[in-house]
């Protein structure tokens, strides 16, 4: 009957399962009968009835942290409530780390640490622990600085969705992908560009071939040609991997923000286009409740990006005061703190405050140059030094800039394609033109002509960014 227990945790159960097969068409079928009753089931004396209540928070969290992911912090806050109004037993690893995902998301590290250590424990005491839960946590210890155990949790992750995949069918290529972006982001996009073709020592031969028709694969390897330095290249993998999503996911395609689109172009400086996708990616965003969370981050940083070099210095100021909490949150590690202060200083620059610009470099380089991750932290390393360049050279400290400008060159070589990165391309521009304005007209030919040959290799390029 439809009062019964049991028929409210079938119902329940369906709506959990349905959310998290991505039929949210089911899903929300399901969680439609049940959500009405979920205050009378919590506060009931009737134990399957709380047990009931339980699975539809369980239910309501694997959409939510997706699709409504504020909600999805008042669905935390009251299924800790109901959980503990079971025996202790019920509070299983996965609710410890649905639990981990929704704090996560809304940017509470400190709880979603606590849920997530205690789902590891209890998935050790049952001898496994699935990728996705590995797969999360490296994400929350990436965020908040600890790179070496980010870096340790991934490859754990990985190796076990390689054996996890099927060797003749789609990959599950979800951790590879987080993978290949968190190398990305510690000056290691080489390694990520031979992640994403290989799978890494423990992908088959098979999965191997698989990987260069996924789309989370096939974006990810995008993402690292662009950083790397042929951004064309890696752009039209980013066109197909956007085909495959619309094969693979239908309609839910285009409810994926188009990251690694927007940054290839903004490399490119084709600010127009880059524009159209963040205004659209602001609405995705908003519409579900996600414009204040981790997911949003890397939006804000290429909104306030974008401002700048649209010389809207006004606006970018107001967009960076209001994105700061989330672009360098409490807890956050060092390339964190970096990026944020970048931003900030080239509003400065724009601004004329070339002194406080100067100051903010030089104490974040001081931070990285002392910090035992540093080698983490060489592309980073690298866009301070030339942005410090950049102040120096306005309050004439010439020798100084460019000798900032030379040692970020010698970075971004390092951790970058030499040949046809658009950085080392800038760099050698702002020396040419610093040699040209101190009179010395060979040096100056031959940075020209460094940055003209990259130049050449990129036939969209519209103009140099930051």
């Amino acid at each position: 009957g439809a009062d019964d227990p049991r028929t409210h945790a079938e119902i329940a159960s369906l709506a959990r399962t349905a959310y998290e097969q991505n039929d949210i068409v089911v899903g929300a079928r399901a969680l439609t009968i049940v959500e009405p009753e979920l205050t009378r089931l919590a506060a009931s004396e009737n134990i399957e009835l709380r047990r009931a209540a339980a699975l539809v928070v369980d239910a309501q969290l694997a959409t939510n942290i997706f699709f409504k992911v504020r909600e999805s912090l008042r669905n935390a806050r009251q299924a800790e409530q109901i959980y503990a109004s079971l025996p202790a037993a019920e509070f299983t690893f996965n609710r410890h780390h649905i639990l981990g995902v929704a704090y996560f998301k809304n940017v509470l590290f400190e709880e979603a640490e606590k849920h997530f250590i205690e789902s590891e424990r209890l998935s050790a005491q049952a001898g496994s622990a699935p990728d996705s839960h590995l797969g999360w946590y490296a994400l929350l210890l990436a965020l908040t600085g600890r790179y070496k155990d980010a870096d340790a949790k991934f490859r754990a992750a990985n190796a076990m969705e390689r054996h996890n995949d099927p060797d003749s069918s789609r990959i599950n290529d979800w951790v590879l992908s987080l993978y290949a972006k968190f190398l990305i982001n510690t000056s290691r996009a080489a390694e990520a560009l031979v992640l994403t073709e290989t799978g890494g020592p423990d992908a088959s031969v098979a999965i191997r071939q698989t990987l260069k028709s996924s789309s989370r694969s096939l974006w990810a390897k995008g993402e690292a040609l662009v950083r790397l330095g042929p951004v064309e290249d890696g752009l039209a993998v980013i066109e197909t991997a956007e085909q495959r999503a619309t094969v693979e996911r239908g309609e839910l395609a285009a409810e994926v923000a188009p990251v690694a689109h927007i940054l290839a172009l903004m490399e490119l400086g084709r600010l127009d286009s880059a524009k159209g996708l963040l205004d659209s990616t602001a609405k995705l965003l908003e519409s579900r409740e996600n414009d204040a969370s981790v997911d949003s981050r890397w939006y804000w940083r290429y909104r306030v990006t974008l401002l700048v070099a649209q010389k809207k210095t006004v606006e970018a100021r107001i967009v960076q005061d209001r994105s700061r909490p989330l672009l360098s949150p409490p807890g956050a590690g060092l390339a964190e703190v970096a990026m944020t202060d970048w931003l900030e200083a080239a509003i400065e620059q724009q601004e004329g405050k070339h002194a406080n610009a100067k100051d903010r470099l030089q104490l974040a380089l001081a931070r990285i140059s002392k910090s035992p991750d540093r080698p983490w932290l060489r592309e980073w390393e690298a866009r301070l030094q030339e942005s410090l360049g950049v102040s120096l050279l306005a309050r004439d400290e010439t020798v100084a800039a460019q000798r900032n400008f030379e040692q970020a060159l010698e970075i971004y070589r390092e951790v970058l394609d030499p040949k046809t990165s658009l950085n080392v391309g800038r760099v050698a521009l702002r020396l040419a033109s610093l040699h040209k304005h101190a009179g010395r007209a060979s040096a100056a030919k031959s940075w020209q002509a460094q940055s003209d040959a990259i130049r050449r290799k990129h036939p969209m390029f519209e103009q140099w960014l930051l």
